[in-house]
């Protein structure tokens, strides 16, 4: 997984969904966005990482009736792909848009590993039928070969076109008010307890 991820849901605090393979992604998530509390959008590239901070496309509000933000440390090769906040909504989003649709009004937060379930494979496109262990023509493993699936390039088509539609309403609500989040939950994979950092 190569994507750093905090947010909140409807009832549910900020906290990380995806923690990039860290352990603790916390200290990678506090260098990324360090010095940019109360902006509701963020590009920054650090090193060869993204910040990336946007509010929810769908304008998702919480029990409070704040607009959600979704807080991502978009990691190589990936990374290499975010050059704005408008091209990491038009390449992040559509990895999680899905899952986040499914959590965010549940009354608990989903679990990092419920959330590790997630395929961000951006191959999701080609047709699976000749597979192999690496590409023929590239030799990457776990990278799909076969040609383009016309079917499944509509979907990804119109699911590339929803989500311009929605950068532009991100882009428009960012232009028309600010807005804060409230400190990150660090969630814990061991017997540690939900802390409250600030």
């Amino acid at each position: 997984m190569n994507l750093v991820w905090a947010t909140r849901g409807r009832a549910w605090g900020f906290r990380f969904l995806l923690d990039g393979g860290f352990g603790d992604p916390f200290p990678v998530y506090d260098s990324a966005f360090s010095g940019s509390e109360g902006e509701s959008a963020v590009y920054r590239r650090t090193e060869s990482r993204v910040a990336l901070r946007f509010p929810d496309p769908l304008g998702r509000r919480d029990e409070a009736g704040r607009v959600i933000p979704h807080d991502f440390v978009v990691l190589p090769p990936l990374a290499d792909e975010v050059r704005s906040v408008e091209e990491g909504l038009l390449v992040v989003w559509p990895l999680i848009a899905d899952f986040y649709a499914d959590v965010w009004d549940q009354p608990r937060p989903p679990s990092v590993r419920a959330a590790l379930g997630l395929k961000v494979d951006r191959d999701v496109i080609r047709d699976p039928s000749p597979t192999s262990d690496s590409d023929s023509d590239t030799g990457v493993p776990g990278k799909i070969s076969g040609q383009i699936n016309p079917p499944l390039l509509g979907l990804a088509l119109v699911g590339v076109f929803t989500t311009a539609v929605a950068a532009w309403s991100v882009r428009r609500a960012i232009r028309s008010r600010g807005h804060r989040h409230p400190p990150l939950v660090r969630a814990h994979s061991g017997p540690h307890p939900v802390h409250q950092s600030g």
